[in-house]
């Protein structure tokens, strides 16, 4: 009977956007929220400071000392983030991903000979992320959806389903968007040959912005499925107050 009243819940919750039958066992729903595991994917606060700290590295040596220090020093804190995550027992694919990608952008400013070499891996990715996101939609497989279900399948046929398929695409042109207008604004300052404003843009344009995006997607598709969205922080401290009435 507990098993039926379970599922019973989680079909109120999810209105018509989830067909379970009622005989889904409990220990199925138990797993770690999407928003966790999406947070943990990026690393969190300590993950975004990593990933900035060997451009940021990069561009204040090439101020003050020109292209070959700032090479090395780009790869020096590379490797010093890599060493403490392992020490950490962080994300070793994580690691090596950000260690692998410093190391294309130092070896591109070395070949080219001028630091905005550094930026043009992260450059044309952005191009490639656009292509990608805009033809998920152009081919009704949106990046969002694609993403959302494989880290919490829930829903079998979701492409079916013309609000969740709305939500999916509209998120997905957004990301798109953003990736879009950072090849075009990083492309033009590469153009321009301004290293350090590149530097600048790429951090403090992308991080703000993906963390925007993150919430824009959670806000969104949770309220189209009929589920709530809420910041743990600001829950628990609800929680932990009284009730005053």
């Amino acid at each position: 009977m507990s098993v039926i009243r379970h599922g019973d819940e989680q079909r109120d919750e999810a209105h018509d956007l989830d067909d379970r039958p009622a005989d889904i066992p409990a220990e199925a729903e138990q797993g770690r929220p999407l928003r966790d595991l999406v947070i943990d994917s990026i690393g969190g606060w300590r993950g975004v400071l990593d990933s900035a700290l060997p451009a940021a590295g990069f561009i204040i040596a090439n101020i003050i000392a020109g292209l070959q220090p700032a090479i090395w020093t780009g790869i020096a804190i590379a490797l010093v983030v890599f060493v403490v995550r392992l020490a950490r027992k962080q994300s070793v694919q994580q690691a090596i991903g950000g260690l692998v990608a410093v190391a294309v952008c130092v070896f591109i400013a070395s070949r080219t000979g001028e630091a905005r070499g550094y930026f043009l891996f992260g450059i044309w990715r952005s191009a490639l992320m656009a292509v990608a996101l805009i033809g998920s939609v152009v081919i009704r497989y949106p990046v969002v959806g694609v993403v959302w279900h494989f880290l919490s399948p829930r829903e079998g046929n979701w492409r079916s389903n013309k609000r969740l398929m709305r939500a999916y695409n509209w998120t997905t042109l957004a990301w798109g968007a953003s990736y879009l207008l950072k090849f075009a604004v990083e492309g033009m300052l590469y153009q321009s040959h301004e290293a350090t404003w590149l530097g600048v843009v790429r951090i403090g344009l992308g991080y703000p912005m993906t963390f925007g995006l993150l919430l824009l997607t959670f806000v969104v598709v949770r309220r189209v499925r009929g589920e709530s969205f809420s910041i743990p922080m600001l829950r628990r401290r609800r929680t932990a107050q009284p009730d005053r009435d």
